[in-house]
């Protein structure tokens, strides 16, 4: 049974004609070729640091990822965790509603600036703050009167993961 061939080109090198076709349609991605008379020009394969045409970050990732693009592809979760941020989801249950939320790292001295920058997260709602890096965190909110919601011991975010946290009375 043959295999279809794509880009399959003469070559010429060293005054011999030889034929080139190594790229199988049915795999994606192939191997890299032998060195064909002393130094002819590469053919694309996967794994050539270069993402080809036909080559995707899901049938090549370790050529077609990008890493600071702020996609989250494949591969990507511990080589580029800059891509691959959490996300807080605050789910209010609650009867009250969220005037601040405090997303802070465990070794922090303090709070930092409040997360919902005025906006205000009624009961029933929520509420999804992103890019935040992998790492310990503490999550704390608060009502208008200042009473509110705070996690007990820290949460540990994990690359590209979705974490909801739920407000109760």
């Amino acid at each position: 049974m043959s295999s279809p061939m794509l880009n399959q080109r003469p070559l010429f090198g060293n005054g011999h004609l030889v034929l080139i076709g190594a790229v199988f349609a049915s795999l994606g991605c192939g191997t890299k070729p032998a060195p064909v008379d002393g130094g002819l020009p590469d053919v694309e394969y996967c794994g050539d640091d270069v993402c080809d045409m036909g080559e995707t970050a899901a049938n090549c990732p370790q050529d077609c990822t990008v890493c600071g693009n702020s996609i989250c592809e494949v591969g990507e979760t511990s080589a580029c965790p800059k891509d691959c941020t959490a996300v807080l989801v605050m789910r209010n249950t609650s009867s009250y509603a969220v005037y601040h939320l405090y997303v802070y790292g465990c070794a922090a001295p303090s709070e930092g600036s409040d997360q919902l920058n005025a906006t205000i997260v009624p009961s029933g709602s929520q509420y999804s703050l992103y890019n935040i890096p992998p790492g310990c965190y503490f999550f704390h909110a608060t009502t208008l009167d200042g009473s509110g919601w705070r996690t007990p011991t820290g949460v540990t975010l994990r690359n590209a993961e979705l974490y909801t946290w739920t407000l109760t009375n």
